[in-house]
């Protein structure tokens, strides 16, 4: 798939816009290459099923950097929970670091669009992050 997608961006090299940013354009071709071949396939799930979180780095002691893979492991079965549509641009954002303009571009929504997404991902993972935190 990344050979089929870097054939296509040089195939379509001249449609790039200039105030458009690169990455974001060939991010953008990449996932619809892996899209369509989820699609070939007929299998249906998305490229972004299998998400990794990055773990904290200094916990600053032995139980807050249980507590913290606990809540990251939590974090990571919650988003793979989210629909399509929302999990995937957390993922852009949050771990991709794309802005919200770039995942417009990408999924090829309006930036309201993602914005609404990303708003309505976040009111899910945090009611179910308080859910999980509540006392039995």
């Amino acid at each position: 798939m990344v050979q089929k997608s870097f054939i296509k961006a040089i195939h379509h090299l001249p449609s790039l816009r200039e105030d458009s940013k690169f990455g974001g354009w060939l991010f953008g071709i990449a996932r619809q290459e892996c899209i369509d071949s989820i699609r070939r396939r007929g299998r249906q799930q998305t490229a972004f099923s299998k998400l990794r979180f990055e773990e904290p780095e200094f916990p600053s002691s032995p139980g807050e950097a249980l507590g913290q893979e606990d809540d990251a492991k939590r974090a990571r079965a919650l988003v793979r929970e989210l629909d399509a549509d929302l999990r995937e641009p957390i993922t852009l954002y949050y771990l991709e670091d794309f802005s919200l303009s770039q995942i417009a571009d990408i999924m090829q929504i309006p930036s309201g669009t993602v914005k609404s997404r990303l708003h309505r991902a976040r009111q899910i993972l945090k009611t179910k992050m308080e859910k999980a935190h509540e006392p039995a």
